[in-house]
């Protein structure tokens, strides 16, 4: 990607007049792979064997309920969700939510490794403490390297600073084949790249802490 359209796309980002007509939360490995190569990766755990469209090369997205009037099969589903008619705020919150879970679960992946139950879904809507005590109590595994991270908050520390990324599409991504989302078709919206989704449609990138803006104008005084 050139630095002059990275640059634009993490100023966008911090704007309050920001109008995507969708957006994608992720992990910071994915907008620093779309920064160096121009495009987003579908899934870092692409699997043919696994039925589920986010391992078989699709995107999931919360759409602006408006911005999809003119796709009946879609907007039908999703034109009276509250979340998906109001402020740029209310329509990110879920996608933050995500990119925080995946962050941390990546993070836990990388850590703990194989040790660490994949599958552990740490989205706090699902009642998680993310200040590291019930996770500590819970799953840390029990081999004596891991003893420091058993300690009252050194885990939550490391959770807590760990928050992802939001992606933004604009208005060109429309000509894109989205479909209602697999899962909650009231609320989201999916579509097939599996060769990932290119730079052409992104509208922004907006970090979700500083740990994730420091690595991504890391990368863009790189390019």
């Amino acid at each position: 990607m050139e630095k002059s359209l990275a640059r634009e796309l993490l100023r966008t980002g911090y704007k309050r007049d920001r109008n995507p007509i969708a957006v994608h939360g992720t992990c910071v490995e994915a907008a620093v792979r779309l920064l160096e190569t121009g495009v987003l990766p579908t899934s870092y755990d692409f699997d043919r064997r696994k039925k589920h469209p986010s391992y078989r090369g699709y995107l999931f997205f919360t759409p602006r309920a408006v911005a999809f009037s003119g796709k009946p099969e879609i907007y039908k589903n999703i034109r009276d969700n509250p979340d998906l008619t109001g402020s740029i705020e209310t329509l990110e919150h879920g996608a933050s939510l995500y990119a925080g879970a995946k962050q941390r679960n990546l993070y836990l992946l990388e850590l703990f490794g194989s040790l660490w139950p994949k599958d552990l879904d740490l989205d706090p809507e699902n009642g998680y403490d993310l200040s590291g005590i019930e996770v500590a109590e819970i799953f840390i595994p029990k081999d004596k390297k891991y003893r420091k991270y058993r300690k009252q908050g050194t885990l939550g520390k490391e959770l807590e600073s760990r928050n992802g990324v939001i992606i933004g599409l604009n208005e060109e991504a429309l000509e894109l084949d989205f479909k209602p989302g697999a899962d909650d078709p009231e609320d989201e919206v999916m579509v097939h790249l599996p060769n990932g989704l290119k730079e052409e449609y992104v509208l922004y990138i907006r970090p979700l802490g500083d740990r994730e803006e420091i690595m991504l104008e890391k990368v863009v005084k790189s390019l």
